[in-house]
């Protein structure tokens, strides 16, 4: 994949970022995925973060279910490994996860965080994954003839969810079929993906065929998921994705963050993405109904 530069977009004229525009939507046109620099989240930042999440996940068992996860509704806490199953055919993942939706609102439970620092640097990342995401939104938004801020007006953050993630290497056997994130899509809007050097990601592309998805250093996977993909009548597909397992070799751990909209945002088709004389390929849903059933069903029983 290219490496798409956002550069200066953010706050840029509109002449300015009309190629930017156009790289990205021809780059999520063909598969949902793009990789991009410069959005504003500093390396060192996401390092630190990497630095946090390892420290947490070395962490006994006992002392990690402290942070236990509390059910969909929130989407806040520790899930340990088997807890979720991203692909309902398949067994539960072998991953487990730190995950915060809308951690600003749980800044002052100090109950809710591991450390200090923890909740400083979750904190931080956070609001910069916040501001880029709003950039991808705005550059989605133009390409599809809408306002620069017609996306972000639906999305104040109230699921917006920060999530670290662990992929251990050993200590358990596989199943056959089991992965360390099954296949399956993202929920919301638009995904930010940092995979920190270690291989594992993979995307089906239009032939039904996994691809390698490599870590590029310096710089951020970023998808769309299913709420776009409604929007945008599939021209920006919400495209499948899975994490392999890990034996033998180094643990990988990734963080991720979901641009989801407001509970109550109507996700319609947008009347430019439709041919005339056609008809959409999804009705109008409730975007809180719609997340929060997926969720629920990812939880493994």
């Amino acid at each position: 994949m290219n490496v798409l530069n956002f550069g200066d977009f953010d706050g840029a004229s509109a002449t300015a970022r009309t190629p930017v525009v156009g790289k990205l939507d021809e780059a999520l046109s063909h598969l949902g995925f793009s990789v991009v620099r410069n959005i504003g989240i500093e390396q060192e930042l996401i390092d630190s973060a990497f630095a946090c999440s390892r420290e947490f996940f070395d962490q006994p068992f006992g002392h990690k279910m402290v942070y236990e996860y509390a059910g969909p509704e929130q989407n806040f806490g520790y899930q340990p490994t088997l807890s979720e199953r991203l692909s309902p055919d398949a067994p539960a993942d072998l991953k487990e996860a730190f995950t915060m939706r809308n951690l600003i609102e749980r800044l002052d439970e100090e109950a809710a965080w591991p450390s200090p620092r923890f909740k400083a640097v979750s904190e931080a990342l956070f609001k910069a994954c916040f501001n880029g995401a709003s950039q991808i939104l705005q550059a989605c938004a133009l390409a599809l003839g809408e306002r620069a801020s017609f996306f972000e007006d639906m999305h104040s953050g109230e699921n917006a969810t920060l999530r670290f993630l662990h992929y251990p290497c050993s200590g358990f056997s596989v199943e056959q079929l089991q992965m360390g994130a099954g296949a399956h899509t993202d929920y919301g809007s638009v995904s930010l993906l940092f995979q920190n050097k270690i291989n594992g990601l993979q995307l089906r592309d239009r032939g039904g065929n996994w691809v390698n998805c490599l870590p590029v250093e310096n710089a951020v996977n970023v998808n769309t998921g299913d709420m776009m993909e409604r929007w945008s009548n599939r021209r920006y597909p919400s495209t499948e994705h899975r994490v392999l397992p890990k034996i033998g070799d180094s643990d990988r751990y990734s963080i991720a963050f979901f641009m989801d909209p407001d509970d109550a945002a109507m996700i319609e088709v947008l009347p430019a993405c439709v041919v005339p004389g056609s008809q959409p390929y999804f009705p109008a849903v409730r975007a809180g109904q719609y997340i929060q059933e997926k969720i629920k069903r990812s939880q493994s029983s």
